[in-house]
């Protein structure tokens, strides 16, 4: 127990030999006895439930249960070291010591007075000899209960009531069963808690606080000498309260006071309902002034605004709302059949309790209402919470890691929804994540990868990069002394990162046209590899690129440059040189929040260190689509089980046939070894499938011809190599065949080049929808049918502009299956078709024109075709040179590839992810199973954009049912503003520019409510008794009432020097008497009269044996299991 003295029982022995007692669970009449037939005392029943009607008094029950009388031997010499019932007593000590009123304990009962606490919690013990059973051991053992009386104090109500979680230690909620009068108000605690069931009733004081109405007068005084009500702060009801009236707090009705059951007095300041909160401020900011719980959560308004401003400020709950966190959970004690987070009402989180503004104290992902059963529908208010599905399977919300296996509860629970789910963990099974198990060497709190989150108000930016990132080498991007943003250095894998915030890019909507002014702009001379479209995790339109940047600068000197070019006007830099010099590789992401709202985040690396090895995979997740998140957004852990299938894609290539091609068809031809090895080492089961820009016009040589899908990468390149044909040894011509290489086969010159005799009237996206649905029609062969359960992949090789039919929209409607007219806007594969493209782009020049007559070319303004790519996300480069069109069909393969692998549940930090396997193809290659590489050679990699985990080579999963587990953090979007909050907290009172935090002093900025608020704890510091005074003009620590609640049952508080001092006199229950030097009731062990063969134990307080049972007699024998002196045989 907390209090600071000890108190013990006092004990009277009677003159008789005694019998150990007969109490226990199992028998409500059950009852401790001493010989010769005097009965002592009968022990009451507190086991049971509270009478019908009556709250719960919230007794925590044992964890393992009393299982009644166990088997015990009082002649065992044996018995100081056993402790048959488990209680923390040796046998011999419940044989022998005596108690008051000549009792004894029941070796063979763990609770002998049926009060619902272990005999050894009574008596202070922490441990047992018993190794089989569990123990809890006593909370506070500097004190003790009867362990023989089930109501020590004797104020008729049981200690098992009063200590209501039973551990020995007297907690916030809970009554001092070793005092009578557990809150020093006058009053005993069975004189306040009238029908004794250990809650407050209706119409009963609360026994546990001085003053119950918070009117300034003790209970008892209102009760016994003023006469006013101690459940109506204003008896009289004259808007005065009493203890305002009652100014010197005696009782009496003194000189210059006025008299509070009479109505005398009008307030100054009236407060009709007493809150603490002026009619006022409560009229002007939305509470009821008549109702001192507005919300009815069961906690005055004046405990939720604890400043009493009208604001909820840091720290505070919403008087108006029942449950401020939307956590399932009312912010008071719990009201009305929905559970509380508050229990004690007393308006701070004390131990054990939860967060009423925090929706996951613990941080494990789960909400607490969650935790703790609650349902959608039990909860009490509608406020968008997602409740618990399985309501009887409850984690604790207070412990991230409920039954402790080292894996937080939220990440077991992928889907947060309370119910163990197929490929879940269980957050109450702790051999779930076990050391050996993939889930366990991923998703272990310890094995979890590190992070480097960074924050920055002003640019309204959250990333999460790399730990190679050091926060000491983020540097703020300032203009005008505002920050807009971050330039960083990783300088393990030589690495730099610029992200900032910007208004609109000229006049652009969207991220394609905001790549476009920013690169034109700022690096015009960088070769755009690729890009591609996607939305972000938040739900933002957005842009990736990859670029090639010329130049032998320093690679901080070029970075630093940049920034200035990218935001004019800007201060902070890179300091030092890196060591390092171009040319340069350089990933981008381009967020279009809003047209005032651009955020650009760059990853820049000297091309010599793009390697798998190198800093290929830090520049994805810094700069690939995982790593930025709002200001304000919110981070959890995910866990997630699965297994990995070998995904079917049938890739549709769509190739020009026009004069202009051959070179670009070439290049395809000579980069396709390359990339169906890649292909071969990732977990995918491909087919290349092809037909031309004129399959869908009649009359051409390539119409409606198809080049049926095949795995043999010869045959496709036959397919594109010049002059290709079909010789008369079946093979095609012109196709050098590698060592070990499967020949090509045709019987035609249609199954060889497809030349370039087609029309100049280019239908790509015509031709991939005849295609698709002549490839989706019944009949045919394998070659030319698509695969049941495929995915299709379309890739547009072209140097000009699409001249389909039918307009964009319909075409857009047919890839992304969203359309109704079937085979013009509805495909028949019911699933959306991802379309890349290598083509010429539309804001360079023309990718060719005839060199003998300039007016004959291949026009690349208004690509349709780009319109289709960019609306289902697909990759698209350049067609200009073969260094283009190798780089861009190996990025489309790397994102196809990742498209089809394991679909994280969550938008994983990509920089967050480890990933385990119980087996791998090959370990010899691959020898880290329970931590993969990440790699696309052997090991594992995770796409930024699709969020989806792929494996490569040795470290792909050695079978289809092979299990595997990712770990990864994720992201909450907790934020509704596209624009965010720049600079933060600007239009309040106590905004200051020049601290790092925006706002005054001990303020902080809040990404909530954008407001300079106070922290809970005011910074740091204060005394006992002390409390933070949130509102932002003090900030600053004061004295609360009754010190906190920081003094003991018989100490008072001094509100000047804010400390307790110890009452000289108190009344003491029987067997009691008090030491102002203990400040409490002590064992009076005088008043114990023990035989001569005992001697008192003032800290049992108790009767123990003397050694040799105080001296035996010629031949008689002390026998130590009964304290008699017994005659020796013989």
């Amino acid at each position: 127990m907390r209090t600071p003295f000890r108190r013990f029982i006092t004990c009277t022995l009677l003159a008789a030999t005694l019998v150990a007692g007969c109490s226990g669970s199992d028998d409500p009449d059950a009852k401790p006895f001493v010989d010769a037939g005097i009965i002592v005392e009968e022990v009451p029943d507190s086991g049971g439930p509270p009478p019908d009607g009556e709250e719960d008094a919230g007794i925590d029950p044992d964890p393992d249960p009393d299982p009644g009388p166990v088997p015990t031997n009082q002649d065992d010499p044996n018995n100081p070291n056993l402790d048959s019932d488990c209680d923390g007593l040796t046998d011999r000590e419940e044989f022998v010591n005596m108690y008051a009123g000549g009792l004894k304990t029941d070796p063979s009962r763990r609770d002998t007075d049926g009060d619902g606490i272990r005999d050894g919690v009574e008596l202070g013990r922490t441990t047992t000899l018993n190794t089989n059973c569990i123990f809890r051991a006593d909370g506070d053992p500097s004190t003790r209960t009867s362990p023989v009386k089930a109501d020590t104090d004797g104020d008729g109500i049981p200690d098992g009531l009063e200590d209501t979680n039973r551990n020995g230690a007297r907690e916030q909620g809970e009554t001092d069963p070793n005092a009578i009068d557990s809150d020093g108000d006058g009053l005993k605690d069975n004189e306040e808690d009238v029908n004794l069931n250990g809650t407050v009733s209706p119409g009963e004081t609360d026994p546990r606080k001085r003053d119950t109405d918070g009117d300034g007068l003790p209970d008892g005084l209102e009760k016994n000498t003023s006469g006013t009500d101690p459940l109506k702060p204003d008896t009289d009801g004259d808007t005065c309260s009493d203890g305002d009236e009652d100014r010197n707090r005696n009782g009496a009705r003194d000189t210059g006071e006025t008299d509070p059951k009479v109505a005398d007095c009008a307030a100054s300041v009236p407060d009709a309902d007493f809150d603490g909160i002026t009619d006022a401020v409560e009229t002007a900011t939305g509470t009821n002034k008549d109702n001192a719980d507005t919300d009815g959560d069961g906690t005055p308004d004046g405990v939720e605004d604890e400043n009493r401003n009208g604001r909820v400020d840091s720290g505070e709950t919403d008087p108006r709302l029942t449950d401020t966190d939307c956590d399932g959970l009312q912010d008071g004690p719990g009201r009305g059949g929905f559970l509380g987070e508050d229990p004690n009402n007393n308006g701070r989180v004390d131990p054990g309790e939860t967060d009423p503004t925090n929706p996951d104290t613990d941080g494990d992902g789960l909400k607490d209402g969650l935790e703790r059963g609650v349902a959608t529908a039990a909860a009490p208010r509608a406020c968008g919470y997602s409740g618990d599905v399985h309501t009887p399977s409850t984690s604790s919300p207070v412990n991230a890691d409920t039954d402790g296996d080292g894996i937080q509860d939220g990440a077991e629970d992928a889907n947060q929804n309370g119910q163990v789910d197929p490929g879940e963990l269980d957050p109450n099974n702790p051999n779930d994540g076990a050391t050996n198990t993939p889930a366990g060497q991923a998703c272990r709190t310890t094995n979890l990868r590190a992070v480097t989150f960074k924050d920055d108000n002003g640019g309204d930016l959250r990333l999460a990069l790399p730990s190679t990132f050091r926060n000491a080498n983020l540097v703020n991007l300032t203009v005008n002394g505002n920050s807009v943003g971050l330039i960083g250095w990783d300088d393990t894998k030589q690495v730099t990162l610029i992200a900032y915030k910007r208004g609109q890019v000229g006049t652009s909507t969207d991220p394609t046209a905001d790549e476009a002014g920013i690169r034109t702009a700022s690096f015009n001379t960088a070769t755009r590899d690729y890009t591609q479209t996607f939305t972000t995790w938040d739900g933002f339109a957005a842009l990736a690129a990859r670029y090639s940047l010329p130049g032998t600068t320093d690679l901080k000197a070029f970075t630093n440059g940049l920034a200035r070019s990218l935001v004019p006007n800007s201060a902070g830099a890179l300091a030092g040189t890196a060591g390092a010099v171009g040319p340069f590789k350089m990933q981008a992401q381009y967020v279009h929040r809003a047209n005032q709202s651009v955020v650009v985040v760059l990853a820049i690396t000297p091309a010599a260190s793009y390697t798998e090895t190198g800093s290929l995979f830090t520049m994805a997740d810094t700069a690939g689509g995982t790593a930025l998140a709002q200001f304000g957004d919110t981070d959890a852990v995910q866990c997630e089980k699965f297994t990995v299938a070998r995904p079917a894609v049938d890739f549709l290539f769509v190739v020009d046939d026009s004069g202009s091609m051959a070179t670009s068809q070439q290049s395809l031809a000579n980069a396709a070894t390359a990339v169906t090895q890649k292909l071969a080492n990732a977990t995918l089961d491909w087919r290349l499938g092809m037909v031309t820009t004129s399959y869908s016009i009649t009359g051409e040589p390539n119409s409606g011809l198809l080049r049926g899908f095949t795995r043999n990468v010869n045959q496709f390149r036959a397919w594109l190599t010049q002059n290709s044909t079909c010789g008369s040894n079946g093979q095609c011509s012109n196709v050098t065949i590698p060592t070990g290489g499967e020949p090509t086969t045709c019987t035609s010159r249609a199954q060889c080049w497809v030349n370039i005799d087609g029309t100049g009237t280019e239908r790509s996206l015509d031709s991939a929808r005849k295609a698709i649905n002549d490839l989706a029609a019944t009949g045919g062969t394998p070659e030319t049918r698509i695969r049941q359960g495929a995915k299709v992949v379309v890739v547009i090789l072209t140097d000009t502009r699409d001249q389909s039919s039918n307009p964009v929209a319909t075409f857009a409607q047919y890839f992304l299956d969203t359309g109704t007219m079937a085979g013009s806007s509805d495909n028949p594969l019911n699933q959306a078709i991802q379309v890349h493209g290598i083509i010429c782009p539309p804001d360079g020049p023309r990718c060719w024109t005839d060199p003998n007559n300039s007016n004959s070319y291949e026009e690349n303004a208004n690509p349709r075709h780009l319109d289709i790519i960019q609306a289902t996300g697909g990759v698209y480069g350049s067609i200009r040179d073969a260094a283009s069109i190798t780089t861009t069909i190996n990025a489309i393969v790397d994102s196809v590839i990742a498209s089809v692998g394991y679909r994280t549940q969550k938008p994983p930090i990509g920089a967050s992810m480890r990933v385990a396997v119980a087996e791998v193809t090959d370990t010899a290659l691959c020898r880290t199973p329970g931590d993969l590489p990440r790699g696309r050679t052997n090991g594992f990699d995770v796409d930024g954009i699709s969020g989806a985990v792929s494996f490569y080579g040795a470290c792909r999963p050695r079978t289809a049912t092979t299990e595997a587990a990712v770990s990864y953090r994720y992201w909450n979007d907790r934020t509704t503003n596209p624009n965010g909050v720049p600079p933060p907290c600007r239009d309040d009172p106590y905004y200051d520019a020049n601290e790092a935090d925006s706002c005054r002093g001990k303020l902080a900025c809040s990404a909530t409510t954008n407001r300079c608020e106070c922290p809970a704890d005011c910074g740091g510091g204060g005394s006992p008794g002390q409390v933070c005074n949130t509102d932002p003009a003090v900030c600053d620590f004061t004295c609360a009432a009754d010190c906190g609640g920081t003094c003991g049952t018989y100490e008072t508080c001094s509100q000047a020097t804010c400390s307790c001092s110890c009452v000289q006199t108190a009344s003491c229950a029987a067997g009691f008497k008090f030491d102002a030097n203990a400040c409490g009731c002590v064992c009076d062990t005088a008043a114990l009269n023990c035989l001569p063969e005992y001697q008192p134990d003032a800290n049992a307080c108790a009767c123990v044996c003397k050694p040799d049972c105080g001296g035996c007699g010629p031949r008689t024998t002390c026998n130590p299991n009964t304290c008699v002196c017994e005659a020796d045989i013989g």
